[in-house]
């Protein structure tokens, strides 16, 4: 678009690459560079192209105006960015779960497989209010079963949180 093309860089990078069209020069690049590989923090330019899941259906879809809608799987979402890569908004759909569990000792934590989600109750409970996605702690999880996922997470009075990995043989990650 305008002269540029847009690559999805998923493996260890986790970033969009946005190359020239008449030179193939690569110019700017939108993303945190590894993704999630070093801390679960979710933002709306860090990307998780590749999930636990071997999902690897990302795209990039122009709109007329030049800005795009950009599929992130690892995160259940499609962000959208104006034409000059700014982020704008984004939706979400996890679709059907067989996990969700509150921490019970913070009940602002809520968590659904491997994402956790911050919750504000003081805001009405939307699509777009009182709730935001917030970390992503399946990034090292290598186990290829759709069914794994965060069981019984608890903040203890030590300030840590524990949680239960349900996959077999997959231990605490």
């Amino acid at each position: 678009n305008g002269g540029n093309i847009a690559v999805v860089d998923g493996g260890t990078n986790q970033i969009v690459r946005f190359y020239n069209t008449t030179t193939g020069a690569q110019g700017t690049q939108l993303g945190v560079n590894g993704g999630y590989a070093n801390n679960p923090d979710v933002t709306n330019t860090k990307f998780f192209f590749d999930d636990y899941r071997g999902n690897k259906n990302s795209f990039i879809a122009y709109a007329p105006d030049g800005s795009f809608w950009l599929g992130d799987p690892g995160n259940y979402r499609e962000l959208h960015f104006d034409a000059s890569k700014n982020y704008v908004e984004y939706i979400m759909s996890l679709g059907s779960s067989y996990s969700t569990c509150v921490d019970p000792n913070n009940i602002s934590r809520v968590f659904c497989n491997y994402l956790e989600f911050a919750v504000d109750y003081s805001q009405p409970l939307s699509g777009s209010t009182g709730w935001k996605l917030a970390k992503n702690w399946g990034y090292n999880y290598t186990n290829n079963v759709n069914l794994a996922k965060l069981l019984n997470v608890v903040t203890l009075s030590n300030g840590r949180t524990y949680g239960a990995n349900s996959a077999p043989g997959a231990g605490y990650q």
